[in-house]
């Protein structure tokens, strides 16, 4: 949180928390959309969402509905669709691990 206002920061949070999704254990991994999100929230960066973009297809599927959940939140409040576009082809697939976001 404390990296989001600054861009040297913003980088650096950004190549630490890549390292860690490379790296890191599955509950680790777990959470990095989610950090990822909240570096650049309602602000995307091209990046940022290449990387999530990626991480829905994960073979962890918490991951990668963590990661949609995160498009979600990079999207907030811009003019993109493609989190929204990308969250109803998901539910569109397999509803059941989203009906708690609907509601």
């Amino acid at each position: 949180m404390i990296a989001s206002g600054e861009e040297v920061a913003s980088q650096m949070a950004l190549r630490a928390l890549d390292h860690t999704l490379q790296y890191g254990e599955l509950n680790v991994r777990r959470a990095i959309p989610l950090a990822l999100s909240f570096l650049s929230i309602s602000n995307p960066q091209l990046t940022v969402m290449d990387t999530l973009s990626k991480l829905t297809h994960d073979q962890d599927q918490q991951v990668s509905q963590n990661s949609i959940l995160a498009l979600g939140f990079l999207g907030a409040g811009s003019l993109i669709d493609f989190p929204l576009d990308l969250f109803f082809f998901f539910f569109s697939l397999s509803p059941s691990p989203f009906i708690s976001v609907l509601f």
